[in-house]
């Protein structure tokens, strides 16, 4: 990528993130409604899910984010949460981003979400699950937006947002997930019906992250 300005940089961050596959079935229309190519999605879709912890502006903050890869180094960025109504709503205004309010607890073998009051999502990695290695990383992602939130129906939006720090990762297969059925919100129920199977459950303590502002993109 070419030298990137971000805008908005927060450290440190308690970061767990889930990668899991699942079916495309429960993805394909929404995926295509964003515009991208049917003939592009395959059987099955490599799906994030990100919880992170930190402090911004002297204001403790959690977070809950679903993407979906869609290249190499870019994601959709389905759904997110924060748990301050007010950053929420920032994210939504300023940076056009698909941010809602949610109680959120993050834990590093734990993490669960409820909204007005009801459980909608919970992740937990028990203590015999396998720790398969250690390393300090950097990645650079360009995240695209969904339509709902753009300017212009046909201009494309897009961040991109840096991620640095040691992650520890572990074996995903033993990860509890549980929903409930059926599920008041949308995107649980989307993950729900994936069928996800957890390839890695990570952990990053102390990392960083930085976003760029919100870009339009040339109408299409």
């Amino acid at each position: 990528m070419d030298q990137i300005d971000y805008m908005t940089v927060v450290q440190p961050v308690q970061e767990i993130t889930l990668v899991a596959r699942g079916r495309a079935s429960p993805w394909r229309e929404l995926l295509v409604a964003q515009g991208f190519q049917a003939d592009s999605i395959g059987h099955t879709v490599e799906i994030i899910m990100s919880a992170t912890k930190a402090v911004y502006l002297g204001s403790r903050f959690r977070e809950f984010s679903v993407s979906i890869r869609t290249g190499e180094r870019q994601f959709f960025l389905c759904h997110a949460y924060n748990s301050l109504r007010l950053f929420a709503l920032a994210e939504r205004r300023f940076f056009r981003t698909p941010y809602f309010f949610a109680n959120i607890e993050v834990a590093n073998h734990r993490i669960a979400l409820r909204q007005q009051g009801k459980h909608i999502f919970k992740a937990i990695l028990p203590t015999h699950a396998q720790k398969i290695g250690k390393r300090q990383e950097t990645h650079e992602w360009k995240i695209h937006l969904p339509k709902a939130f753009r300017n212009a129906h046909n201009s494309p939006h897009y961040f991109f947002a840096r991620l640095e720090g040691d992650t520890t990762y572990f074996t995903g297969d033993c990860a509890e997930l549980e929903f409930p059925h059926p599920s008041p919100d949308p995107i649980m129920e989307r993950l729900q019906q994936s069928n996800l199977q957890v390839i890695n459950w990570m952990v990053r303590p102390k990392a960083r992250h930085s976003k760029s502002r919100t870009v339009d993109a040339i109408p299409e």
